[in-house]
């Protein structure tokens, strides 16, 4: 491809043929055209500034014509260029031999301005008289050369620069520029010379365009009251061979601005103006001082806005002396005192401005007013008192004292504080007052405050005198740092250097000195070793080499942190740049295959390809790798788009060559492009040539008979196909295209496209449902495709007939719909849940019913029973009555001799036979053998290393009484399941009858349904016997 170069070259003419030979050389991509004619490309380069008639190189070698013409054609070659305008002025052709010569020194700088590539495209035709060969796409390539310095715009520069107190203020500058094109022969770096480099450093920055960000950075406060003038050279510097540099003086003025304002000689003038003083007499005089030059130093007087309107009247101020001067008469005034602000402005803009206060007291002769005096507490000379403004308030501040020698009401004197942050207060005993804190101090808010105290006696007319002090307020530690900004943005440019700057975070305090000094740091662990930041400064730098494709932005917080550990905070992102260290790779299936005799130009397949870079350097393009053409034996026959489509240029014969072999290349579009390259392999295979043919449905044959009732799920037909290709073109897939009617396709689908076989997705009752006649006709387009190349497909149309079934019936309805069927069964579930209720209900009555009467049963059963005595736990939450039973712990299960003719006849005993007189009784459980299963179940459940409180007792039971009430046999058998293992218990112990006790002389007996062995059967019926 040839660009196009109509912007280094200003003729519009010029402009349309370049443009034209562009268009042309990109359309013929063929080395010959139809009729055998030539066309070569060939690119020459030369180098600028060499001198007219250099040769710049021979077409006829360069584009080999010996090569493509025979040895008679060459001796008559005639070479010429085609459109001869400007290139006539720089260039020239042998038109005997193709040589290209210059006509004039060429200017690469001049020729083709800024431009990157500096290049001209023509077209040369070449002929064999009378016969036309063809044409030569000829492109001259000027190379530039380190022939120009950096120059400055402006030399000197004049930097004015006001005065200011901070640091670190970056000032413009213009860079330099280079005619030269080439990287290394443009404006590489800059430096700076001066005797002020503690003043002053040189900040510069390469932009993605080449160009420079230039600027002066003060490293000090600027005042202009210190210095005003400064002197710096600039140095820009290429790095050609040789190399070249230029230099700029840069003269910076530091302007003064407005940052002093008026003082006053004095915080308070006290003025007595006797009352005979003439209108127009000078009373008294205010004056102030600037240390600002020019307007910024011109002060002029005023009284405050606020000043009473009687004062006014009576006096007036100088504007520029400051004199105090008599209004008019002030007899009528005498014994008065008027107090009035004076302000000092100078002629800033804006300006700034101070206040004193001015006491005008017009005498009365033989009236004395009082005399006070202020100590600042505590005192350490003058009138100045320094405290923190963080004091409490109520804190004495200052010892106020009065004279007055006057008598009586005369020499009485009150004190208040003029300043509303002080209030005074009598102080007992030593006749004076102290002044106190009222309210909070900021000293953001006023430094220095004036504390004015008034003592007034109670004459008639009260004479008053006022005294002063200063309060300077230290600085607490009151203020967090703050940020210029709540968050800062930056970027970075992956693959940096360990080091690189990002960018600067900057925060100011309010509060002085020490509580002002701010160190800044990184707060989050996670990047801390990514980023560091100077403590001092602020600047963020790399702390690694970073990759953007593995993380793209970092964010943290920065802190900064004042001498008082107050905190301020900020966000900050940094976003990482993406550079092309990607190439590309593909993503797509290199083999694919394509059908023999089709047209050229069919597509054969598509390319993918990714790049792990962003923007441009992730835009890829697909093309044929050199390597194909350098084989004219083995010719390709495609060619790859830059989209990635693979196209064929012939048509293709499989018997001629099944198979192909070729690279490709995939490269980015980034500086500089990276390329990967891939082999494709493409089989030629048979052709297509067969279409499937519909076996059913067919014109004869498209019909099927469904029912309404018909399960979801269910196969209702199955579409067969038959194609006489073999392979791959002869395997077939069916699909249905859509429904013929009221769009009930989705009512059917195809599972298995392979299988043909048709299934039923919805209900054909709720499908039909809004239709009132008996039978439906679904028409469903289908289809069957083979998997050939190109893909050949039938279609032909199945019809399904639907007859309704009524549900509730057998065979068709006749009436109704299956909207109201639907209806209709869900009254029958209704209905049916109404009367499976009703049965659960008398069911469980009928069984309470027959429990009911099967109780007093059991009852007379139990009744029959001998009443036993038995071993209840103790706990157990059966209650006996005490008129029946009384309990004996089970230490004394083994009764004395007085204790056992307590004991009623027949009381089961549980300590064992008469044999095992001298065991434990509770190792006896009850009467069972230890190694039998017959375990005490009390000790069974408290078996816990800790013993139970009191150790855990048994209890025996025997009768007092032997009328037993009836309903206590019950108990009495409940009694006896108290010490049997559960495993024992018959289902329904309450209704064993101990009568039924068994023993069949072999070694196992059983009560009720339960079987016990010999020795336990015998000592339960010993009980019972002994019982009885």
């Amino acid at each position: 491809m040839f660009p196009s170069i109509t912007a280094n070259v200003p003729n519009p003419s010029l402009n349309f043929f370049v443009i034209t030979t562009c268009v042309l050389s990109l359309a013929i991509l063929p080395q010959h055209g139809a009729a055998g004619e030539l066309f070569k490309h060939v690119e020459f380069r030369i180098k600028e500034q060499m001198a007219s008639g250099t040769l710049v190189g021979s077409i006829l070698e360069k584009a080999k014509l010996d090569e493509e013409v025979s040895r008679s054609e060459l001796s008559r070659l005639s070479f010429n260029i085609v459109d001869d305008r400007q290139f006539a002025s720089l260039f020239s052709i042998n038109s005997d031999n193709g040589d290209v010569h210059t006509t004039a020194m060429i200017d690469r700088e001049a020729v083709c301005l800024l431009r990157k590539e500096c290049v001209f495209d023509f077209r040369v035709s070449v002929t064999s008289s009378p016969k036309f060969i063809g044409f030569v796409a000829v492109r001259i390539v000027i190379e530039d050369i380190n022939d120009n310095s950096p120059r400055f715009k402006n030399n000197p520069i004049n930097l004015i620069i006001p005065e200011s107190p901070n640091i670190n203020v970056e000032y413009k500058i213009e860079g330099a520029t280079d005619p030269d094109s080439d990287e290394l022969n443009s404006v590489r770096k800059y430096e700076m010379r001066s005797s002020y480099g503690d003043m002053f450093k040189l900040k510069s920055e390469r932009k993605l365009d080449g160009s420079w960000d230039l600027s002066l950075v003060n490293l000090k406060p600027l005042n202009r009251e210190a210095k005003d003038r400064y002197k710096l050279y600039v140095i820009a510097k290429d790095e050609g061979s040789p190399p070249k540099s230029g230099t700029a003086t840069v003269n910076i003025e530091v302007t003064d601005i407005n940052d002093n304002s008026p003082e006053f000689t004095e915080n308070l003038y006290e003025v007595s103006v006797p009352e005979e003083a003439a209108v127009n007499a000078v009373v008294g005089q205010v004056k102030a001082t600037d240390l600002d030059v020019g307007a910024n130093g011109n002060v002029s007087y005023s009284f405050s806005p606020s000043v009473s309107s009687q004062v006014r009247d009576l006096f007036s101020i100088d504007a520029t002396t400051g004199r105090i001067r008599v209004r008019s008469d002030l007899r009528y005034e005498a014994g008065k005192t008027f107090e009035t602000i004076v302000s000092a402005n100078d002629g800033g803009n804006p300006p700034r401005q101070s206040q004193a206060v001015l006491y005008l007291q017009i005498v009365d002769v033989g009236n004395t007013p009082p005399r006070v005096t202020v100590n600042p507490i505590p005192y350490s000379g003058g009138n100045a008192l320094s405290i923190s403004e963080a004091t409490a308030v109520r804190t004495v501040v200052a010892h106020v004292s009065v004279e007055d020698r006057d008598r009586g009401e005369n020499g009485l004197v009150d004190c208040r504080s003029i300043s509303p942050q002080f209030k005074v207060r009598k102080f007992q005993g030593s006749g004076g007052y102290v002044v106190e804190i009222y309210k909070m101090l900021d000293r953001e808010l006023s430094e220095n405050i004036n504390v004015t105290i008034e003592c007034e006696d109670r004459g008639s007319p009260k004479l008053s005198a006022r005294g002063w002090f200063v309060i300077k307020l230290l600085d607490d530690n009151d203020n967090d740092p703050i940020f210029e900004k709540q968050m800062y943005r930056g970027n970075l440019t992956e693959r940096n250097k360990r080091g690189e700057h990002v960018l600067f975070v900057k925060a100011h305090d309010r509060d002085l000195g020490e509580n002002a000094s701010l160190r800044y740091s990184i707060s989050m662990e996670s990047t801390e070793s990514s980023f560091v930041i100077n403590s001092v400064s602020g600047e963020i730098t790399a702390g690694e080499e970073f990759d953007r494709e593995t993380l793209s932005q970092f964010s943290f917080i920065v802190k900064a942190i004042d001498g008082g550990k107050r905190v301020g905070a900020c966000s900050v992102i940094i976003d990482i740049l993406d550079i092309n260290d990607n190439a590309p790779f593909f993503i797509s299936s290199l083999e694919g295959q394509i059908a023999e005799k089709l047209p050229a130009s069919s597509e054969v397949d598509k390319l993918r390809a990714e790049d792990r870079d962003e923007g441009i350097n992730a835009e890829v393009s697909f093309a044929l790798a050199e390597e194909a053409y350098k084989s004219p034996a083995h010719e390709v026959p495609f060619v790859v788009m830059p989209g990635g489509t693979i196209r064929t240029t012939t048509i293709l014969d499989k018997e001629k060559q099944n198979r192909y072999t070729f690279p490709v290349i995939v490269k980015d579009k980034g500086r500089p492009s990276l390329v990967t390259t891939g082999t494709v392999t493409i089989h030629v295979v048979d052709s297509n040539e067969h279409a499937p043919v519909f076996v059913f449905p067919s014109r004869s044959n498209n019909s099927v008979h469904l029912r309404s009732d018909m399960v979801p799920g269910t196969i209702v037909a199955v579409l067969k196909a038959t194609d006489r290709d073999k392979g791959r073109n002869g395997r077939l897939k069916y699909y249905i295209s859509s429904a013929g009617n009221n769009n009930l396709g989705n009512t059917f689908t195809i599972p298995n496209a392979s299988s043909g076989e048709i299934m039923l997705m919805k209900n054909l009752s709720t499908v039909l449902h809004s239709t009132r006649s008996n039978s439906w006709v679904i028409r469903l387009n289908v289809s069957v495709r083979d998997q050939g190349i190109p893909v050949l497909q039938a279609t032909a149309m199945l019809k399904l007939h639907v007859t309704f079934v009524n549900i509730h019936g057998h065979g068709a309805g006749k009436s109704g719909s299956a909207a109201r069927a639907y209806e209709d069964d869900i009254k029958y579930i209704i209905i049916a849940c109404v009367v499976g209720g009703i049965t659960v209900i008398l069911s469980i009555i009928i069984v309470t019913i027959i429990l009911c009467i099967r109780r007093p049963q059991r009852r007379r059963r139990s009744a029959r029973a001998p009443v036993v005595a038995g071993v209840q736990e103790q706990g157990d939450g059966r209650h006996f009555d005490k008129q029946l039973w009384h309990s004996v712990p089970v230490d004394d299960i083994s009764p004395t001799d007085t204790e056992e003719k307590k004991l009623a006849p027949g009381t089961l005993r549980l300590n064992g036979d008469a044999g095992r007189g001298g065991e434990d009784p509770k190792s006896c459980n009850g009467g069972f053998s230890p190694n039998s299963d017959l375990i005490d179940p009390y000790s069974k459940k408290h078996t816990g290393p800790e013993p139970f409180h009191g150790q855990p007792q048994l209890y025996t039971f025997k009768r007092s009484n032997p009328s037993v009430p009836k309903g206590m046999l019950e108990e009495h058998t409940h009694s006896l399941a108290s010490f049997l293992p559960f495993r024992w218990w018959p289902r329904r112990l309450d209704l064993v009858d101990l009568r039924l006790l068994e023993y069949k002389g072999g070694r196992r007996g059983k009560v009720g349904n339960v079987w016990w062995d010999k020795r336990q059967l015998k000592t339960v019926r010993e009980g019972v016997e002994s019982r009885s």
